[in-house]
C-alpha cells in the first residue's frame, strides 16, 4: 500500500517542533514563542508520533512472528548504537572512565530516549495480545484490561533507574490504540464533519486555556497516581483532557495537510523530511546536552532559534540519509529487520 505524504509531512513538522523545543529548553537559544505555540507544540507533538505509530502498526503486527517481534528491538536499537558513539566521544574528552564507557550505551538505552523505549513497550504489548487472541472482540477487551492495569500500576517505581517507566506507557497507550484500532479503519482525517469539530475543540483549548499545567494539555504535568485522579475532579478532567486534546489535534492537523496538498501538490516533496525522524530524534538531543554543558556564551537571542533549529534538523536528516545509503552503517546504527526477524524466527522454532 502506497504511503501517503501527509503522514511524513506531519512527522517532519512535529519533529521540527521537538528539535526547537529541546533547543530552547536547554537554554541555548532564548525562545521568542509565546504561550499559544507552546500549547500547540505540547498538545500535538507526542500524540501524533504515537498515533501514527499505531496506524502503521496495524499493517505490520499481522506479519510473521520474527518480523513482529523484531520491531520493538529495532525501535531501541539506535539508542544503544549511537550511545556507543557518544560514549567514545565522552571517553576521548576524559568525561567518562573506561568502566563507565562500557555501561554508557545501556544508560542511553534506559534514559536517553523515553519516546522510543515507551513505543517499543506498547508495540510489544499489542503484538502479544494479537498473537495470543484471534478474535478482535477478545483483543479489544484484553487491551482495555491492560490499560486498566497500567492505570493502577503507573506509579510503581523500580530501584535506581526507573526502567519500567509505566507512567509514560500509561500516557501514550491511548494514542497508539487510537491509531491502530480507529484511525487505521476509519479515515477520520478525510471527513470534515469530524475534523472541523476536532479542530475547533483543539484550537479552543490552545487559545483560551492558557495554562498548560491547568488544562491537562501537557502530559508532563498530569498526575498518573490513580488516587489523585479519582479523588480530585480537576485532576480527573485533566487526565482525560490530555488524551482528547491530543487526538483531536492530530485528526485536525492531518485534515489540514490533506487539503493543503490538494491545492499545492508540490508540497509533497517535503515528505522526504519525515522519513528520517527516527535518526533525527536519536541524534539531535545529545549535541544539545553537550553544548549546554560547555556553553561559553550567554543564551543566544530568540532571532536565532528557527535558524539553528533548521540547521540542526537538516544536519541530523542528512546524516541519517548517509548512514542508510551504506548497508553496513545501516546495520550497525539502525539494525536490519530481515536478519533480526530471521534470528527470532529460528529461536522460536528451536524452542517450540
Amino acid at each position: 500500500m502506497k504511503r501517503e505524504p501527509i503522514f511524513d509531512i506531519a512527522k517532519a513538522i512535529v519533529m521540527f517542533m521537538v528539535v526547537h523545543g529541546h533547543l530552547t529548553g536547554n537554554f541555548i537559544v532564548a525562545s521568542g514563542c509565546g504561550r499559544i505555540y507552546s500549547c500547540f507544540n505540547i498538545g500535538i507533538a507526542m500524540p501524533l508520533f504515537f498515533i501514527l505509530s499505531g496506524f502503521f502498526s496495524s499493517r505490520t503486527i499481522h506479519l510473521s512472528d520474527g518480523k513482529t517481534f523484531a520491531r520493538p528491538i529495532l525501535l531501541v536499537w539506535p539508542l544503544f548504537s549511537f550511545g556507543v558513539v557518544f560514549g567514545i566521544f565522552l571517553f576521548a574528552y576524559g568525561e567518562l572512565s573506561f568502566f563507565k564507557l562500557l555501561s554508557y550505551p545501556l544508560v542511553r538505552l534506559c534514559c536517553g530516549g523515553w519516546f522510543l523505549v515507551t513505543l517499543a513497550k506498547i508495540y510489544f504489548v499489542f503484538a502479544i495480545v494479537w498473537r495470543i487472541l484471534n478474535q478482535n472482540l477478545y483483543r479489544y477487551i484484553a487491551i482495555a484490561i491492560v490499560y486498566i492495569v497500567l492505570f493502577f500500576a503507573a506509579e510503581i517505581k523500580t530501584p535506581g533507574v526507573d526502567v519500567l517507566q509505566l507512567a509514560n506507557v500509561l500516557h501514550m497507550f491511548p494514542y497508539f490504540a487510537f491509531g491502530m484500532l480507529v484511525l487505521s479503519k476509519y479515515d477520520l482525517y478525510r471527513q470534515w464533519l469530524i475534523a472541523i469539530p476536532c479542530g475547533i475543540f483543539f484550537l479552543g483549548v490552545v487559545f483560551f486555556e492558557g495554562d498548560i499545567q491547568r488544562n491537562g494539555m501537557g502530559f508532563y504535568w498530569v498526575s498518573t497516581d490513580w488516587r489523585d485522579v479519582v479523588s480530585n475532579r480537576h485532576l480527573f478532567i485533566c487526565f482525560w483532557a490530555r488524551t482528547t486534546v491530543g487526538i483531536a489535534g492530530v485528526v485536525f492537523l492531518l485534515w489540514v495537510l490533506k487539503n493543503l496538498l490538494l491545492f499545492m501538490p508540490k508540497l509533497a516533496i517535503l515528505s522526504v523530511l519525515g522519513t528520517t525522524t527516527l535518526g533525527v530524534y536519536v541524534m539531535h538531543e545529545w549535541p544539545l546536552i553537550q553544548i549546554h554543558k560547555y556553553l561559553l556564551f550567554d543564551t543566544l537571542p530568540a532571532q536565532w532559534e528557527w535558524i539553528l533549529t533548521c540547521v540542526l534538523f537538516l544536519i541530523c536528516h542528512y546524516l541519517t540519509i548517509a548512514i542508510r545509503r551504506s548497508s553496513n552503517a545501516q546495520m550497525v546504527f539502525f539494525g536490519d529487520e530481515r536478519w533480526l526477524s530471521g534470528v527470532i524466527r529460528k529461536w522460536v522454532i528451536k524452542n517450540r
